[in-house]
């Protein structure tokens, strides 16, 4: 029940974001919106590259926390995001062993694919990861994109650190 609870809790949290950072785009023309989408989740797990993205993870080498593909019209800007070389054997590698550390640290925590809009409507990226709330994705003027993914305590126990466990990052 209260991993039923907590995947509630966790939904609503993802909804009233991605519901603020489109309120925030209309009013800005900056943010994007990021919305859960059953196709990118199937691509992601039907290890389908689009070679029209440009992919990049965040988190170790071996457990990535997210995986981002980005359209090539646009330049991603970040220190914590590492461009990967994509292959559909790579991409199958990376979206198991995410699962695999899914399953093994956040019991049973399901991954999620989420579709990435400019401001306009028009999808401009895919996302694959744990359904944590506080990613944030903001388009500058030039084509630049700027990502934040969340620092939540989920992702903790994803990396094998919750209740005081060490890191099991490999990189």
């Amino acid at each position: 029940m209260k991993h039923c609870k907590r995947k509630v809790i966790a939904f609503l949290s993802l909804a009233l974001f991605t519901g603020l950072t489109g309120c925030a785009g209309l009013l800005s023309g900056s943010w994007a919106k990021i919305a859960p989408d059953a196709e990118v989740k199937k691509a992601f797990e039907s290890f389908q590259v689009n070679p029209d993205y440009n992919y990049f993870y965040s988190g170790s080498d071996l457990y990535p926390h997210s995986l981002l593909g980005l359209s090539k019209a646009y330049k991603l800007e970040s220190d914590i995001w590492i461009k990967m070389e994509i292959t559909p054997q790579k991409l199958q590698e990376t979206v198991s062993n995410m699962q695999a550390q899914a399953l093994k640290y956040v019991f049973s925590e399901k991954l999620f694919g989420f579709a990435v809009t400019d401001n306009n409507g028009r999808q401009i990226g895919i996302w694959y990861s744990l359904m944590v709330p506080g990613f944030s994705l903001n388009i500058r003027d030039d084509g630049r994109v700027i990502v934040s993914p969340p620092n939540d305590n989920q992702y903790m126990q994803y990396d094998g650190q919750a209740d005081g466990q060490k890191s099991i990052r490999q990189h």
